[in-house]
């Protein structure tokens, strides 16, 4: 009898180390996981730490922040590399929202493609995604609700066209403007200038004296 539960002893030993040895493996892979995410400074390289463990949070905040790294890029990009970025953020963000493992990770992937659809001047998508938001953190997160409202009530002037201030007129340019005409050769060809009045012309000329004819033969 003593050898049958010796046996079963052992082998609930057996595995009671190999489960304690299984939970420390997974511990530590999660740690090393996290460590990696927060040494990750590139969108290639948190890509890399999202493929290389299995854990949904670590995932989803890799994610995250590979979506949130190139919608900051795109805006000192030149329009048609913006064009790119913004689809490789789009996709960051939408594999953060499938990966969620939590509604706060949801609410942060949907403020990213909302922020993103402004960027596009896409305003009718932004709404969309700003209404979901509401829509998930209602009774439960009032910052997000909050949040949500003022993007919202900011869409209809993101709209309108921007009208740019006149150029200032610089003080060299009214200068120019109003210097007198270049004179060439000492001769002003530039400006017309007047006639002095016949009447005066006239008087400023002597008058003719006619000599009288002499008669003939004197």
């Amino acid at each position: 009898l003593g050898t049958p539960v010796v046996g079963v002893l052992a082998i609930a030993a057996i595995v009671f180390a190999g489960y304690n040895l299984i939970s420390k493996n997974r511990e530590a892979a999660l740690q090393n996981a996290w460590l990696d995410l927060y040494a990750s400074t590139s969108p290639e390289s948190l890509e890399v730490t999202a493929q290389d463990t299995k854990n949904p949070a670590v995932r989803s905040k890799a994610h995250l922040n590979a979506g949130d790294l190139l919608l900051a890029e795109s805006r000192t990009a030149s329009e048609e590399d913006a064009a790119a970025i913004l689809d490789t953020a789009k996709g960051h963000y939408e594999a953060a929202l499938a990966e969620a493992p939590h509604v706060i990770y949801e609410l942060n992937a949907l403020d990213g493609l909302a922020v993103l659809a402004e960027s596009r001047y896409d305003t009718a998508k932004a709404e969309e995604l700003y209404n979901q938001i509401k829509s998930k953190a209602d009774g439960t997160f009032p910052y997000w609700v909050s949040l949500a409202d003022n993007r919202l009530a900011l869409l209809p002037s993101l709209a309108e066209p921007v009208e740019f201030a006149p150029e200032p007129v610089t003080e060299s340019s009214s200068v120019a403007e109003s210097a007198a005409p270049v004179v060439t050769g000492g001769v002003d060809f530039a400006t017309p200038f007047e006639m002095a009045p016949a009447e005066d012309v006239e008087a400023e000329v002597a008058p003719v004296t006619e000599t009288p004819a002499t008669p003939a033969g004197e």
